[in-house]
C-alpha cells in the first residue's frame, strides 16, 4: 500500500508500479492565472477567447504574457449543443461564427491559458513532461489548473477526468459548475472572471512618426538579426480540420500566409515515417503553395521542414554568427531560432543537443515541451499559437 501520510506533492510517480499514473507537480507561483473556458463580454454580447491569441487575452486581463495553452475546435453544437456562441478575438475583435463554417472549417477557442505576471516565470518548468500535472493543489494526473481531482482536466477544482472549464463534476464535461449530463446554458459561462469590454469611439487617425536612421551594422560575429524576424520551430498548418507538418517546398508560402513579405528559409528537414519520428503519431505534411499533401508510411517517407524563417518585406535575412547560430540569444553552437543552450537546435528555448521544435531538453528530441522523460509526442502538443490557420473560404491577403 501507498504510505497515506505522504503528501501528494511529494508522491510524483509512486503508483506507477500500481498501472496508474499520477504524477502532481510542486504548487506553482500564486500570481500565475490558469483561466479555463475564459469570455468575454464584448459590447453586450458573450464570446469565447479565440484559440488564435492567448497573449492577447493575457494581457487583456492584466497579464504580461501566456505559457502553455490548449487550443480546441468548435462547431454548430459542438461542444455547446444547447449554447450558441462565437468566438471573438481580443486583440483584433474579429468574430468567428460557427454557424457560418463548415464542419471542417470550425472555429477555435481557448480550453484553459496560463498567463504569466511581468517577471514570473512559467509553472512547468524544463523538468516537466507531458503528463504531468501543472498548477496547484491537484491530485491524479495530466491536470492543468488547480485544485482538481481526478485526470486529464483542465480547469479549475474539477472532479473526475477530462473536463474543460471550473467546479465540474463528473467526466468529459466541457462547461463551469456542471454535474454529469445536465447541459451547459450560455449562462454558466459568463463568470466572475469573463472580461467585460466596453468598445469606445473610434481612436483619431495616427500621424506615422518620422523615418528613422537605418541601424548600425552589428559588430563582427555578432550575425545581423532584425527584431522583426521571426522563427517557427517545427512549424505545423492546421487545414481543413486537420494538422499538418509543414513540407518545406512550401515554406515561402507559409511565410507569405503568416503576413510576411520574405524568408521562407528552411535550413533544415527530416523525414518523416508512419512511426518515426513520432512513435504514436501519424502526421502528414503540406505544401501551403498548393495544398498538396504527403501521408507518409511505414517504406516511404516525407519531408518536413525543421525550422523556418520568416522576414518582412525589406528586412534581410539573418545571417549566422562566428559560432555559426543564426537567431537572437543563443548559448552554443549551431543553433537556428532564439534563446536556445547547446548545439543544433532547430526552434527556440531548447536546450541540449540536436533537438527540433521549442522548450525541448534533451538530445535530438523532436516535439514541443518534451524532455528524456517524454514517452511519445502527443499531436496536440504540435499546435501552438503559432500553427498557421488557412481557412479555404477565405482570400489569401497579399503580404506584408
Amino acid at each position: 500500500m501507498l504510505p497515506s501520510a505522504l503528501p501528494w506533492s511529494s508522491r510524483f510517480t509512486l503508483l506507477l508500479a500500481f498501472g496508474i499514473a499520477a504524477v502532481v507537480n510542486a504548487d506553482c507561483d500564486p500570481r500565475i492565472g490558469f483561466f479555463s473556458l475564459p469570455t468575454i463580454l464584448y459590447d453586450g454580447q458573450l464570446y469565447l477567447a479565440h484559440g488564435g491569441n492567448p497573449q492577447a487575452f493575457c494581457r487583456l486581463k492584466g497579464f504580461s504574457t501566456s505559457a502553455l495553452t490548449d487550443i480546441r475546435p468548435m462547431r454548430v453544437g459542438y461542444p455547446f449543443p444547447d449554447a450558441a456562441i462565437k468566438t471573438i478575438n481580443p486583440d483584433t475583435w474579429a468574430v468567428c461564427d460557427p454557424a457560418k463554417r463548415s464542419f471542417k472549417r470550425e472555429c477555435s477557442y481557448l480550453g484553459i491559458v496560463e498567463c504569466l505576471p511581468e517577471g514570473v516565470s512559467k509553472c512547468e518548468s524544463w523538468d516537466t513532461i507531458i503528463e504531468d500535472t501543472i498548477g496547484t493543489g491537484n491530485e491524479g494526473s495530466a491536470n492543468w489548473g488547480n485544485n482538481n481531482f481526478g485526470q486529464e482536466n483542465h480547469g479549475n477544482g474539477n472532479r473526475g477526468d477530462g473536463n474543460v472549464g471550473n467546479n465540474n463534476v463528473g467526466d468529459n464535461i466541457v462547461c463551469n459548475n456542471k454535474r454529469d449530463a445536465s447541459p451547459c446554458l450560455l449562462s454558466d459561462l459568463l463568470t466572475s472572471e469573463t472580461v467585460v469590454v466596453h468598445p469606445g469611439p473610434s481612436p483619431p487617425p495616427v500621424v506615422p512618426p518620422p523615418p528613422q536612421p537605418e541601424p548600425p551594422s552589428p559588430p563582427p560575429g555578432e550575425g545581423g538579426c532584425d527584431p522583426s524576424i521571426a522563427f517557427f520551430g517545427l512549424p505545423t498548418v492546421e487545414y481543413m480540420n486537420s494538422l499538418y507538418l509543414l513540407n518545406p517546398e512550401g515554406g515561402e508560402a507559409f511565410c507569405q500566409q503568416k503576413g510576411f513579405g520574405g524568408g521562407g528559409i528552411v535550413p533544415h528537414i527530416f523525414n518523416v515515417f508512419d512511426r518515426s519520428p513520432f512513435l504514436i503519431l501519424h502526421i502528414a505534411t503540406i505544401n501551403p503553395s498548393n495544398m498538396e499533401t504527403c501521408l507518409p508510411t511505414s517504406t516511404t517517407s516525407c519531408q518536413a521542414a525543421s525550422v523556418i524563417q520568416c522576414v518582412p518585406s525589406g528586412v534581410p535575412l539573418c545571417q549566422p554568427n562566428l559560432d555559426g547560430n543564426v537567431g537572437t540569444g543563443n548559448v552554443g553552437s549551431g543553433n537556428y531560432g532564439n534563446n536556445n543552450i547547446g548545439s543544433n537546435n532547430y526552434g527556440s528555448y531548447n536546450q541540449g543537443l540536436g533537438n527540433t521544435g521549442s522548450w525541448n531538453r534533451g538530445t535530438q528530441l523532436t516535439c514541443n515541451y518534451a524532455n528524456t522523460k517524454t514517452r511519445a509526442c502527443p499531436i496536440w502538443i504540435l499546435k501552438l499559437s503559432e500553427t498557421l490557420l488557412i481557412d479555404p473560404s477565405q482570400p489569401r491577403s497579399p503580404p506584408l
